[in-house]
């Protein structure tokens, strides 16, 4: 009789979601703007304003 293979839990998108905003929220602020230009969500000019302004801020 073969061994029966239990079924590993998949994530549901509500975890992989959470997971995602939490790892974006521990990301530095040049670092979230890199991903959100190669999302689409920025055009390359807006992150160069972005940056900018960064720098320019005082922390």
């Amino acid at each position: 009789m073969p061994a029966k293979r239990s079924n590993l839990p998949v994530p549901s998108s509500t975890k992989k979601i959470r997971k995602a905003k939490k790892s974006f929220k521990k990301m530095s602020k040049s670092e979230r703007i890199e991903l959100m230009v190669r999302a689409g969500v920025l055009t390359s000019k807006q992150a160069e304003l972005a940056k900018q302004k960064l720098t320019e801020a005082p922390s």
